[in-house]
């Protein structure tokens, strides 16, 4: 009985420092203590059977802290993973954005230069958007997947929700100013989902974006 008394007190201590050490160390200081203590600890007759549920132990030990080192190196390839998709994301996103405002700036010129009337320059610049959204979607950059919303590669949706301004802005200067409106009630978008494996962003032409240009007469 007094050997089992000083077993349970020795094993809080011995596996409270156990926690500040690796485990080799912690395999080694409690061979040591058995070594010191040895039969005050366990009877003869069941060294044998408590040295087996011992290795047992040890083995439960080593597996949990190289589960957790493995678990600590997938959770810093996963999170290097994902920058790098975020990256691509975000480059894409940029020549997404680029392409629209060259796309629509170079539509103004040639209505301003063809002497087209606003409507019939709202209605060029909407069909070169409906094309380019379409482009984007079928392919624009490897490992990269875009998808527009469903109304917004729409002819009809892209006429209902812009305008086109036009007029003078000089003796010999014309100006022509496309805006995405959203609508009558400014509630219509243009999105497309940028998707990698693990990572998303999300392109926009926010209600109220425009882009100017001018030409001469």
């Amino acid at each position: 009985m007094k050997a089992l008394r000083h077993q349970a007190h020795f094993f809080p201590r011995l596996f409270s420092a156990e926690k500040r050490l690796s485990t080799n160390a912690a395999i080694c200081a409690i061979f040591k203590a058995f070594s010191a203590k040895g039969n005050l600890l366990v009877p003869m007759n069941s060294r044998g059977i408590f040295c087996f549920v011992l290795l047992l132990a040890f083995f439960a030990l080593e597996a949990r802290f190289l589960n957790e080192a493995g678990s600590q190196e997938t959770q810093l390839r996963k999170a290097g993973e994902i920058a790098f998709e975020l990256e691509k994301a975000g480059f894409a996103r940029a020549l997404m954005e680029n392409s629209v405002d060259s796309a629509i700036g170079q539509e103004l010129k040639e209505g301003i230069a063809k002497n087209l009337e606003p409507k019939e320059i709202k209605e060029s610049v909407n069909q070169r958007l409906a094309m380019l959204f379409q482009k984007m979607e079928s392919g624009y950059s490897e490992g990269i997947s875009v998808k527009f919303c469903h109304d917004c590669m729409d002819l009809q949706f892209l006429n209902e929700n812009s305008s086109v301004f036009a007029g003078n802005a000089g003796k010999a200067t014309i100006a022509a100013q496309y805006c995405f409106t959203g609508g009558i009630k400014k509630d219509k978008k243009i999105e497309a989902e940028i998707s990698g494996k693990s990572a998303k962003l999300v392109f926009s032409m926010p209600i109220g974006y425009c882009i100017e240009a001018t030409a001469a007469k």
